[in-house]
């Protein structure tokens, strides 16, 4: 039963996904009211590959016969991402939240009310508007659905061949490259730098320094950010850089070709004090985003993994094991449910 239903689930997401795409032009408001609904359904099927009860919301008693019959309340939009990762253990990154967020409140302004863009936007302009926020959604969206490959594995060539679709949408993108051609040779001008934006591949992204070796990277197109990290190689007769993007573990220098020396970059940038006199205060400092244990070191208001080079300005302690933790969401119940890295008193009380 579950299998058959899991694959309707997952069939029903790929038909507003690709219903959406063939309204993007004749139909916009439509396309993103059916391209919202794609991605709750497929985060839906994800917690339904766990156990169908996962789907219904909490205050509603799970029936088998009426989920059958489709006569229940199923988890609000809000509440997947979180579910998601309570039950899976996964996180998934704060910048793919806060894109699906985006678009559900989007969704929610056309369903219940009206929205402001629909009113006073051109069509051409909406269009603009509505391809950067599609592709930025799909570009997410593609991301989880391939690390879910246990789920959505048999599903390869329909991703594919939506990823074909969304082609059309790169037009309207080149289109916005194209009328901020000038105001980004400006900037160039005056000593900004650009990059190849990492999603839309645009050379958009501008660089922005945070530190000596730290850059916040913003793509004018696409709206695109990520930090990036640019250090000089760790051999001492090599004037080349590594230039590091965010999550990026497989780089090499520029010059000499060779890889990451990670003791190397810890010494260039942990800004941290520790040392024999204050070790004994030391709180060891964790990545929730690869699940590796005091692999994170504190670059001045930063916070980066050496392991998966996750980097933040958050960082937030385990109300139970009482060690530091970056990308792992909210943790104000954490002395309870604990973290990333411990089973807090629940767990404490399970395995007495």
């Amino acid at each position: 039963m579950k299998d058959a239903l899991l694959k309707d689930l997952i069939n029903n997401g790929f038909d507003f996904l690709e219903r959406a795409i063939q309204q993007f032009k004749a139909e916009p408001k439509y396309s993103v009211i059916n391209f919202c609904a794609a991605i709750e359904i497929l985060l839906k099927a994800r917690l339904m590959h766990e156990h169908w009860s996962l789907v219904i919301a909490v205050k509603d008693h799970p029936d088998i016969e009426k989920f059958k019959k489709g006569d229940f309340k199923s988890i609000n939009f809000n509440d997947l991402v979180p579910r998601i990762e309570s039950v899976t253990g996964e996180k998934i990154s704060p910048d793919i939240q806060k894109c699906f967020k985006a678009l559900a409140n989007h969704r929610n302004k056309m369903v219940h009310f009206f929205h402001e863009a629909h009113t006073h936007a051109k069509k051409e302009k909406l269009l603009e508007e509505i391809a950067v926020e599609q592709s930025s959604g799909w570009f997410f969206l593609r991301r989880l659905l391939s690390g879910w490959g246990d789920v959505f594995g048999d599903y390869r060539d329909r991703i594919s061949s939506i990823n074909a679709s969304m082609k059309e949408h790169d037009i309207y993108l080149e289109t916005v490259f194209s009328r901020i051609t000038p105001e980004i040779a400006l900037a160039k001008s005056n000593g900004a730098i650009f990059r190849d934006c990492t999603r839309c591949k645009k050379a958009a992204s501008e660089e922005n320094k945070l530190t000596e070796y730290l850059f916040n990277c913003k793509c004018r197109v696409c709206l695109f950010q990520e930090y990036l990290l640019k250090t000089p190689c760790g051999d001492d007769d090599c004037d080349g850089l590594l230039e590091i993007i965010e999550g990026d573990t497989e780089v090499c220098c520029t010059a000499c070709n060779e890889p990451i020396d990670k003791d190397h970059l810890s010494d260039l940038l942990d800004t941290d004090s520790v040392g024999t006199d204050n070790y004994a205060d030391y709180t060891p400092r964790n990545c929730a985003m690869c699940s590796t244990p005091n692999e994170v070191i504190e670059h001045h208001a930063y916070y980066i993994c050496k392991e998966c080079f996750y980097i933040t300005d958050e960082i937030a302690g385990c109300g139970w094991c009482n060690e530091l933790q970056i990308g792992g969401g909210d943790l104000e119940m954490s002395e309870y449910s604990g973290c990333e890295f411990c089973d807090g008193l629940a767990g404490h009380h399970r395995n007495d």
